[in-house]
């Protein structure tokens, strides 16, 4: 269910809600006087008592007349930025949502940048309400959702209220963006999923344009073709294109979109396999981006490119030691088949050339060797480009989507040589997994200005909730930070 947000500038306490949330910091802020007006010096006498010290998403919770207010902190008052207020918010509503609030009110902070935190205080109670339940049949009570939020602001209404509405669809799009990621590989084959790219492209205007299995084979996507040759479900290509008036600059988002991976012939352990249900991360990130394209009528012009694939092992699967022949031309000797996420984008990315981009960035659940890098804490990042990994880096800051950047020497690149091919699709055992991953990715961009960036830490909640997804949960990672790029440019 979509929370329904709305914007007032009345007084906070004038409207009837289940739940009132106020920030404040570990000094006392204003809100806390207006907290005491309306309950007492119940906030002061815990601060008293060091049971609330403000700290960064310390909730203290008090009851009036069948109302639950909040009041929330967000640290040392010096420090906050978008991603402490985002988080804070988030924790709030969570607070509330466990004690079955339906409708809520937050009030924006006076001091801060209005539409900043507006963006960001609604991105954060969207996307900490998201739940998925659709497979659920019994127990539905446990999952415990808000209906409504009110974000309240006394000040100029005009600029609070847009960003209000910007976070609302960002973080909608986020949470459709979820919904790929959670649903099961039975139920998103990569035809339904883009069948589903195609609805969103039609209900944004977006041109579409889809290839399917004949079509591949006929124009050469050799890569996409060998991957998805294993299973009953056959693979597919989809272009979204969204075209600004006098656009100057044309900039190509890339997505992995790996409905399942069993690993192929080269096949994975059976524990926690189901979780590769998302594969398909990097594509689901390209829908919800588009559609924020879309929805903000960016004026560039943005392409997105999704690869779509079941790796599966059979009699027909592709087999370690095999040769590919890439759309680009190379060619790629197989010395992995669960290596394949890499093989699909050296099609996806030369097909992103083709648009003559300004800078391509393509996102991939791509390596575990990240993950032993970096956590959870940040998506690993390369390209050729320093002005982008540098736009890229403040994005993340602004958006809490962190990257963190490795280095793409040449010195690696003997690492993927082939005896028998242009490139091999798998480095040296234990040696650099992600740096030889990206450096195989840059052998088909041409020269392109390019990022990669390697989501597969980030974009699923395990072994612990992340990103405001519930452990177990697709987090999204990627859609908020590669929106913040795109709205960031100077054309």
């Amino acid at each position: 269910m979509c929370v329904n947000v709305t914007f007032s500038s009345q007084d906070i306490f004038a409207g009837k809600y289940d739940g009132v949330v106020l920030f404040t910091y570990e000094e006392r802020a204003h809100a806390e006087s207006k907290f005491a007006t309306k309950l007492g010096n119940n906030v002061l006498r815990a601060r008293e008592k060091k049971e609330f010290e403000g700290k960064h998403k310390q909730c203290f919770l008090d009851r009036q007349e069948g109302t639950m207010y909040v009041l929330v902190g967000l640290g040392k008052q010096e420090g906050v930025d978008t991603v402490k207020m985002r988080e804070a918010a988030g924790a709030a509503a969570c607070c509330l949502k466990e004690k079955n609030a339906k409708h809520i009110a937050v009030e924006l902070p006076a001091e801060l940048d209005a539409t900043a935190v507006g963006q960001a205080v609604t991105e954060g109670v969207v996307l900490a309400n998201y739940q998925f339940t659709k497979y659920r049949t019994q127990e539905l009570e446990k999952f415990k959702e808000l209906e409504a939020v009110t974000v309240v602001s006394d000040r100029t209404g005009v600029a609070a209220k847009l960003g209000v509405e910007i976070g609302t669809f960002i973080a909608e799009s986020c949470n459709m963006t979820r919904d790929l990621q959670n649903t099961p590989s039975s139920d998103m084959p990569p035809a339904v999923f883009a069948d589903l790219a195609v609805k969103m492209a039609k209900k944004e205007k977006l041109k579409y344009k889809v290839l399917d299995r004949k079509q591949l084979e006929k124009q050469g996507y050799g890569g996409i073709m060998a991957v998805g040759r294993g299973s009953a479900n056959e693979p597919r290509m989809v272009t979204l294109e969204y075209h600004a008036k006098k656009a100057k600059k044309t900039i190509a988002v890339v997505g992995k979109g790996i409905t399942f991976d069993s690993g192929g012939i080269s096949i994975k352990p059976s524990p926690k396999m189901g979780d590769m249900k998302f594969d398909m991360s990097g594509a689901a990130n390209v829908v919800g981006i588009m559609r924020n394209v879309a929805r903000l009528k960016l004026p560039m012009n943005v392409v997105g490119i999704m690869g779509l694939a079941e790796n599966m092992p059979s009699s027909t699967a592709y087999k370690p030691g095999d040769v590919v022949t890439t759309k680009s031309g190379k060619t790629i000797e197989v010395d992995n088949t669960d290596a394949e996420g890499r093989v699909v984008l050296a099609d996806c990315l030369h097909h992103a050339t083709t648009f003559k981009p300004d800078f391509i960035v393509d996102m991939a659940t791509l390596t575990g060797a990240v993950i032993v890098a970096l956590g959870d804490a940040a998506a690993g990042m390369m390209g050729n480009d320093d002005g982008v990994l540098d736009m890229i880096r403040v994005a993340g800051e602004h958006t809490g989507e962190r990257v963190w950047e490795l280095p793409l020497w040449d010195c690696y690149k003997k690492d993927i040589e082939s005896v028998i091919a242009d490139v091999k699709n798998t480095g040296l055992p234990r040696l650099a997994g992600t740096i030889t991953a990206g450096k195989f990715l840059e052998e088909f961009v041409a020269g392109v200005p390019w990022v990669h960036i390697d989501i597969a830490g980030v974009a699923w909640a395990d072994p612990r909730d992340n990103y405001f997804a519930k452990k177990g949960n697709g987090t999204g990672f990627g859609v908020r930070l590669i929106t913040e790029l795109l709205r960031a440019q100077r054309l």
